[in-house]
């Protein structure tokens, strides 16, 4: 039940996204320097906080994180180009 928006540097890349526990494959254009990647929670499902676990693929590698969020707080990831 959590329903959550993912941006990308402040704008909506994902709105309003009911996770599942199937893969959600997102392609992002990054510009040169910082990046910011949010996970905004809409709502906190039926066991807060909103969690979401991100694969990031660069260049033939893989990078595995968890990112979570609740009504208060948004947790964010930046990325260097």
């Amino acid at each position: 039940g959590d329903i959550v928006s993912i941006l990308l540097n402040g704008e909506p890349v994902l709105k309003e996204y009911l996770l599942t526990n199937s893969i959600k494959m997102i392609e992002l254009n990054l510009k040169k320097g910082s990046n910011i990647i949010t996970l905004y929670a809409h709502n906190l499902g039926k066991e807060p906080p909103n969690t979401a676990r991100m694969r990031i693929a660069v260049g033939g590698r893989d990078y595995k994180l968890n990112l979570s969020s609740d009504l208060v707080k948004s947790e964010s990831i930046e990325l260097i180009w």
